[in-house]
């Protein structure tokens, strides 16, 4: 059972339906009422809505009961990388994945010509920080049992996708190649994948453990692949990085690297001055209504993760400029 018919019935009202036709930049709806209120907008509403929340744990809830309230609602979880944008981590691979997935499928949803209803779930976190690229710039990488497929071009093509390849895939990210069988570790699947070719015809695809590396029952007719990491390596990448590698002597051994295709860890820190399309998620979303569960708690949880940024910004730029050369 869902409350689809007590929601139609309060969408006739007049403070709803005013909202409905309202070019609405902000909604602040009390935590008691949040997902009736959330309902009724979607309900209302042709443009898509995206939803800030204070946590992760808050946006998941809330997609489960919108999942309830409007059966025909697309949910979008738009996950925060795991670190800071200038600390000299790099977010995984699944979390990587999971980013370039839902961008992908806003950008379908979106530019459909009879989009449905969509929400797109973000916490404070995915929220404020930047993402790198456009919604065109990481399509995911189709393979199609019974096509063509050239071994050696397909290990470049997920090297430059910033797979790691090893001898034995056991995470997300990576990549073997052994005689005939290709396995891979996709960024958005639970299980790895086999692909077995016969000559360069992809003859079969199939899942299989990592702890034992026994395929699983059943066979998969496509696959898609999404990048490892954000921010790839482009040549306009690299040639960017081999100049700031004699500005700033103290970051040459991670610029360098990048120079040579080679991804580093931590080097998404340095996203603003190698890539030229980085800014927030607003520019994937032109037409969306911005809904903010509970602002007080989005604004305390905002103010302190920007000032951590700045701090971890600061110290970033600090070290680098201190063994930089001056003109």
């Amino acid at each position: 059972m869902t409350l689809g018919p007590l929601l139609q019935a309060a969408g006739q009202s007049h403070p709803v339906k005013s909202l409905g036709k309202a070019n609405v930049d902000s909604i602040y709806a009390p935590p008691q009422a949040s997902y009736l209120a959330l309902a009724l907008l979607v309900n209302q509403t042709k443009n898509p809505v995206a939803v800030i929340t204070s946590s992760a744990r808050q946006s998941q809830e809330l997609a489960t009961a919108l999942a309830e309230l409007v059966p025909e609602v697309q949910v979008i979880d738009f996950p925060a990388w795991e670190t800071l944008p200038h600390e000299r981590l790099s977010p995984s691979p699944e979390t990587v994945g999971k980013r370039l997935q839902s961008l992908h499928r806003m950008h379908q949803l979106i530019s459909a010509k009879n989009p449905p209803k969509t929400v797109i779930m973000l916490s404070v976190r995915a929220a404020l920080q930047p993402v790198i690229g456009e919604a065109t710039d990481h399509p995911p990488f189709e393979m199609v049992r019974g096509s063509d497929y050239l071994l050696p071009e397909l290990a470049l093509k997920l090297i430059g996708l910033a797979y790691e390849r090893v001898d034995m895939v056991t995470r997300r990210g990576e990549f073997a190649i052994r005689g005939g069988i290709l396995d891979v570790f996709p960024t958005t699947s639970e299980h790895a994948l086999r692909l077995e070719f016969f000559g360069d015809e992809l003859e079969d695809i199939r899942e299989f453990q990592v702890a034992d590396q026994r395929s699983l029952v059943g066979s998969i007719s496509k696959i898609e692949l999404y990048p490892a990491r954000e921010m790839l390596i482009t040549p306009e990448v690299a040639a960017k990085a081999r100049e700031m590698a004699q500005e700033f002597p103290n970051l040459t051994e991670m610029l360098t690297k990048i120079s040579e295709g080679m991804p580093v860890a931590g080097m998404e820190s340095l996203a603003p001055v190698l890539v030229n399309a980085i800014g927030s998620i607003t520019r994937f979303l032109p037409k969306a209504s911005f809904v903010m569960m509970d602002p007080e708690a989005v604004q305390a949880r905002a103010e302190a993760l920007i000032e951590t940024n700045q701090e971890f910004l600061h110290a970033a730029w600090d070290t680098a400029i201190s063994g930089g050369r001056s003109n």
